[in-house]
């Protein structure tokens, strides 16, 4: 299957991530770049909201009612803002927009739909280098990364579909059929369920394109927009700057499969960008920038699209944004009347505070430390900051980049408030590779090295972009006083076309942003895993086409068994075939849970075929190659052999090592 064939998925994956979101923006009052900024941030907030809400009222999910509830919550919005403007705006209710003309000391290159189609530009660019080695090292669309979250969240898209049911405290009903309502962040799930034409594999592999080509890049281009206002085009260098990282998006889009965390990481960025501006911290703003309001509303709804994505990144947010939100407490305590200064010290120590708080809950809520690394604390630090996949082997050009953004960064007014958030980041990377009586610091990550280090790339991309951008600065200065005038004697021209000559060295030095690497990383998960032999391989390329076959060769509704560390688990997601086990671990049913230790006694135990019938399976799945057969759960499953135990077993297809089998043992 080629990469044009998935071209369905991919335009509506993109869709549903700009689309629900730009219509909210819209009706918010924001325009241009600040509702494309905004937009990811609406989309993924909305999109997973509203099925909590629908699916309490027994409301069914479907594209038709995500098309419906997401006219009607523009409406209200817009609605909303217009009875408000009406109530506060001068002249009897006459509401003025703001114009986009450029006030006297802010952004000093083009403005208006110039301005759009650079960062456009940048974000495009940006977006086919961060993706195009994502595709390529996927090889093709129909394609599985071979790892353990892959399964359940692959099997939590085709649940989703199956049930008509997107909401995230019922997903987790999954792998807990027996243990009622379960949290589990759906956010991932409704956007490659909505992208589904036919496979829910194909969709998954779109939306995941989705967010390292436009979310991640747009999202840089937000932040980078929103922190440092002065240089405009350094938020058409940041999203270029952003593809530069293994780490990140390629990283957690192949460990784990971690897809969920590679979704609300990419959503941070933009979501700082919100709150950086509710809080007029970096100064130099535009009149249309000056909505305190749309971009407040817009910041929290970033926070609720992040945790219904994966929780954990919001106390990432928190390490990125704390250091702006306790400058601007400070600012505000240092003039005013007593009242707004007691109010404002009080503020900035209770969002310590209650982060402090929300930490510890979340980490003893997790409380395990099950990936802690032992590299140390420095080669963690490090290896994160240099974009290592193995500590301490980090990348000379990453750290000599970040080195010089750092340095960039500190002399730039309302940016080097930069370096503390990716001081705090490299900080936690190191805590997972170095176990302390700080760990529980790490653990709302499991304390896992890949994830933390997964998180640096957010903030590490803009510092290496703002130390190109900083070239450029200097040469235009230097050009300023080579023609004996001011700062501004250089042409408006200079410093962003050195910033661009600049990426473009880095870009040609780095092998087109260590493109082949990125490319090998996604390979190695999703084609070299695959091949048969390998201890982490779920599925050869043989046993995926037979799982295809399945479709029309089962009889519908019937319910097919097999130990999850077989691939078996995948029928369910890859040719809708109900399964027992639809994942290595669960809390599974009484009978489930027998037939997992028993099934092997269908010959000799009538309790066997009892509970076939009461779970209508029908089928059984074997193979002689596994996944992580030294995997501790394999005992939950050891009645469950690789082969045909006994007669009453009729041969439907074959695949590879792999087997399934009708039963007929107990007719």
């Amino acid at each position: 299957m080629s990469w044009w064939s998935a071209a369905d998925e991919l335009v509506l994956a993109a869709l549903w991530t700009l689309g629900p979101g730009a219509l909210l923006a819209l009706a918010l009052g924001l325009r241009r770049e600040r509702a494309l900024f905004a937009a990811p941030l609406l989309s993924v907030a909305l999109l997973a909201a509203w099925p909590v809400v629908l699916a309490a009222v027994g409301v069914p999910w479907s594209w038709a009612v995500a098309v419906a509830v997401t006219l009607v919550t523009a409406v209200a919005v817009w609605f909303a803002r217009a009875a408000l403007s009406r109530s506060t705006a001068p002249g009897g209710g006459r509401h003025l927009r703001a114009q986009p003309a450029v006030e006297a000391g802010a952004r000093t290159v083009p403005s208006g739909r110039a301005w759009v189609w650079l960062v456009a530009a940048g974000v495009v660019v940006g977006g086919v280098l961060s993706a195009w080695p994502v595709a390529r090292g996927m090889a093709r669309p129909d394609l599985m990364p071979q790892t353990w979250d892959a399964v359940f969240h692959l099997n939590a898209v085709r649940w989703v579909l199956e049930n008509a049911n997107a909401s995230s405290l019922d997903v987790g009903a999954l792998t807990n059929p027996a243990g009622g309502s379960t949290f589990y962040p759906a956010a991932w799930h409704v956007l490659a369920a909505l992208s589904t034409t036919g496979s829910v594999t194909v969709s998954t592999n779109a939306v995941a394109l989705v967010v390292a080509g436009l979310v991640w890049p747009l999202g840089l281009a937000a932040l980078a927009w929103a922190v440092v206002p002065r240089w405009p085009w350094l938020a058409v260098v940041a999203p270029v700057v952003g593809a530069l990282f293994l780490r990140f998006p390629g990283g957690l889009l192949t460990w784990g499969t971690v897809w969920p965390n590679a979704l609300a990481y990419a959503l941070v960025p933009a979501t700082v960008a919100a709150t950086v501006l509710t809080l007029g911290v970096t100064g130099h703003q535009t009149r249309e920038d000056r909505q305190p309001v749309a971009h407040a509303l817009v910041a929290v709804a970033g926070l609720g699209a992040i945790a219904l994505s994966q929780p954990n990144a919001l106390l990432v947010y928190a390490v990125v944004v704390t250091p702006f939100v306790v400058v601007a407490a400070a600012r505000a305590t240092g003039h005013g009347p007593v009242l707004r200064r007691v109010l404002a010290a009080a503020g900035g120590l209770a969002w310590v505070a209650a982060w402090l708080v929300a930490w510890r809950m979340f980490a003893s809520q997790v409380g395990v430390n099950a990936w802690q690394g032992t590299a140390g604390f420095r080669s963690g630090a490090v290896g994160a900051l240099g974009d290592a996949l193995v500590e301490p082997d980090a990348n000379a050009w990453v750290l000599a980049l970040v080195a010089l953004g750092v340095v960039v960064t500190l002399c730039v007014r309302g940016a080097r408030w930069l370096v503390v958030s990716l001081a705090g980041l490299a900080a936690l990377a190191g805590l997972a590779q170095h176990p302390t009586r700080l760990a529980w610091l790490v653990q709302p990550w499991f304390a896992d090295p890949n994830r933390l280090a997964g998180a640096v790339p957010i903030v590490s991309a803009l510092v290496v972009a703002v130390g190109l951008c900083g070239l450029g600065a200097v040469v235009a200065r230097l050009v300023s006083t080579v023609r004996r005038s001011t700062a501004d004697g250089a042409p408006v021209w200079v410093a962003p076309a050195v910033a661009v000559l600049a990426l473009a060295v880095v870009v040609a030095g780095t092998g087109g942003l260590r493109a082949a690497e990125r490319t090998a990383l996604l390979h190695a998960f999703y084609v070299e895993a695959a091949e048969p032999g390998r201890t982490d391989s779920l599925v050869s390329p043989d046993e995926l086409a037979m799982l295809e076959r399945l479709r029309g060769e089962l009889t519908p509704g019937a319910a097919l068994i097999g130990s999850p560390f077989s691939g078996a688990a995948l029928a369910f997601a890859v040719a809708d075939v109900d399964v027992v086990f639809p994942h290595m671990r669960g809390g599974w049913s009484p009978e489930a849970s027998f037939l997992g230790r028993h099934f092997d006694e269908i010959g000799t135990d009538p309790r066997v075929c009892g509970a076939l019938r009461d779970l209508d399976v029908q089928y059984f799945y074997t193979d002689t190659d596994v996944y992580f057969p030294t995997h501790r759960d394999h005992k939950r499953y050891t009645g469950l052999p690789d082969h045909a135990p006994g007669q009453g077993f009729e041969l439907v297809d074959t695949g590879g090592t792999a087997r399934v089998y009708r039963i007929t043992a107990c007719r």
